[in-house]
């Protein structure tokens, strides 16, 4: 990728994070101010923030899906992913969040024996995982609910029913 494109490409998920950010705030019936409140920085920087004046800042981004009841890994694919849609869909039930828990765990659990694993295998079976993860959605289970209120107490279930809703509409 030449200097040009990746400047490009910056430029891009910024654009996408204020979008995303902006979104996101405005669901929750959050003021700037509260949000910046919430998060513990100035109204200034949360403006620059939500703007997408500033390079992409990790910390931020968890600290904004704190204040706001999102999931913060999901901001965060959905810009890698170039989908911001993607941040509206798993706002609520936090599923980016609980895939870094999962991550953390087989690192832990499985160590240096991860570089054995096999890309084409692992992405089919998260891909079958995944399908019969959405074929079950109806009748979802708790558990993961109740760890992420363990591991993030801060964090809602409840705000971002609309986007699901608006999301089927289309």
């Amino acid at each position: 990728m030449d200097a040009e494109a990746l400047i490009e490409s910056a430029h891009n998920r910024r654009s996408n994070l204020a979008q995303i950010i902006r979104t996101l705030r405005l669901a929750a019936n959050l003021s700037v101010t509260e949000t910046a409140r919430r998060m513990g920085v100035t109204r200034r920087v949360y403006q620059t923030f939500e703007k997408g004046d500033s390079a992409v800042d990790i910390g931020l981004v968890y600290r904004f899906g704190e204040a706001v009841g999102a999931d913060p890994a999901g901001i965060i694919v959905s810009l890698l992913i170039g989908d911001a849609r993607f941040a509206y869909r798993v706002a609520e039930n936090k599923v980016m969040l609980m895939a870094i828990l999962a991550i953390e765990e087989w690192n832990r659990k499985f160590g240096d024996d991860l570089e054995l694993a096999n890309p084409n295998e692992f992405y089919s079976i998260l891909s079958v995982a995944l399908g019969k993860m959405i074929e079950n959605a109806r009748s979802r289970e708790t558990v993961g609910e109740m760890v992420l209120q363990q591991r993030f107490p801060r964090l809602s279930f409840s705000l971002f029913n609309r986007f699901r809703k608006e999301s089927r509409e289309r």
